[in-house]
Order: structure tokens, then sequence, then C-alpha cells
């Protein structure tokens, strides 16, 4: 097994391995479900422009969100989904890739930008 960095932020091929194990519980699914939608989401709950504290909240609420996934996990399962991801990278050499993601991400932006328009065009059509 390769050596690990002690101070990885955690969300490394082995915990995406074991979000989809049918062992994993649905409590450390739902959260690393949460860290990932919360990384990548463009609005946060303080807004990054503000100096500091913008960035603050991502420094301190991913690490412990990404912390809690992980003892969530049981740690035979996580065991033998770090295997299972070190056996990936011996084989493909390569982490695996997914472009559903992608396209979950786009097709969001498309439906909130198209109710926001017409949000705005309903309420500029009866001039609120």
């Amino acid at each position: 097994m390769k050596a690990r960095f002690p101070f990885s932020t955690g969300l490394d091929d082995s915990t995406i391995t074991s979000c989809k194990h049918e062992g994993t519980p649905f409590s450390a699914k739902a959260v690393a479900g949460i860290v990932v939608a919360y990384a990548l989401s463009p609005i946060g709950p303080i807004p990054d422009f503000i100096p500091v504290i913008g960035f603050l909240d991502e420094l301190i609420v991913l690490p412990g969100l990404i912390w809690l996934a992980i003892k969530l996990i049981p740690a035979l399962i996580l065991s033998e989904c770090r295997q299972q991801a070190d056996a990936w990278m011996t084989t493909y050499g390569k982490k695996p890739r997914t472009k559903w993601g992608i396209l979950i991400a786009v097709l969001t932006w498309i439906v909130l930008l198209t109710l926001l328009s017409l949000g705005y065009c309903t309420c500029w059509a009866i001039g609120a």
C-alpha cells in the first residue's frame, strides 16, 4: 500500500470508492455529498469577496465535514476501499473520471438561470 500524506484533505480515491460501497452508512454518504456540494457551490454562507472571513468558512467547515465523513465510514470498509483504489491506480495509472458530474452541474445551472430569468421576466411584465 502506498504511503499517504498525513495532512491530506482525506477526499482521496478510497473515500470516493467507499461512498459507492453498499456497506457504507447513508449518513456518511450524505455528509460526503454535502462536502462536494459545499465545495463546488458558487454561493456560500459567507461570500468569498469579504476579506479573510469569506475564505475562513471554507478553511474551517470543509475540513470538519471531510473529517466527519471519514469518521462515519466503518474502518473495515475504508480499508477495503483503500485497497481497491490502490489496485485501480496500479492497473490503470490514473484516477477514474466521469462526465456525469459536469453534466449535472451544467444542467443545474441551466435550470437555475432559466427559472431566474422566467421569474425576472414575470415580475417585469406585471410591473413589480
